[in-house]
């Protein structure tokens, strides 16, 4: 191998750095999606008005799980409890919050069959969304190698081994994927 800027240990590192980001992203994605008990991560998605900037419900208030059917947002600026109703009320979450001062309280309705349903449609897309990432980042890694290999900077060999080294790193991903979105459909679908 030539003496270049060419580093194959640094293209592996970048590139599975991008692998796991986007698996930590699904992740988020999939906690966000309402499964009949309350957690604060529901509210992650949702984003607020706050003189001029939107940001999530938790920078502009605290946010507790009174029991597993609740959810508990205490606005720390009164001025902005309407803006957090209005965000809640379009976000698609399905709850319908009740205002006492500065607390919100979303009480969390039982998910219907129908809900279920489209949560687990929803939780399908991500993972889709996911793939097609990592489908990118696969395409530039193997671009970068037969680049590499064009001006000679590896051999036709070396080409082959690390692309069926990077294609086996991609389908441990996309298993973790299909095993992620599986767990949470099956938690969606569990009454």
């Amino acid at each position: 191998m030539a003496e270049t800027e060419f580093d194959i240990n640094s293209l592996k590192s970048t590139s599975n750095t991008k692998l796991e980001k986007t698996l930590e992203s699904l992740d988020k994605d999939l906690d966000s999606l309402r499964t009949g008990r309350a957690t604060p991560a529901m509210l992650d998605n949702i984003k607020v008005d706050n003189y001029g900037q939107n940001v999530p419900i938790a920078n502009i208030g605290t946010v507790s799980i009174p029991d597993p059917r609740t959810i508990l947002i205490t606005v720390w600026d009164k001025a902005l409890v309407m803006q957090v109703e209005s965000a809640i009320h379009t976000s698609n979450l399905g709850v319908n919050p009740v205002v006492d001062g500065v607390k919100i309280k979303l009480p969390i309705p039982p998910l219907t069959e129908e809900r279920r349903k489209e949560m687990t449609k929803k939780a399908s897309e991500f993972a889709e969304k996911a793939k097609i990432a990592i489908r990118q980042i696969r395409k530039n890694y193997l671009e970068d190698l037969k680049t590499a290999q064009k001006n000679k900077l590896m051999s036709e060999d070396e080409l082959k081994r690390e692309t069926e080294g990077f294609d086996k790193s991609v389908k441990t991903f996309n298993d973790k994927i299909d095993a992620g979105v599986a767990k949470k459909s099956k938690e969606i679908m569990t009454i």
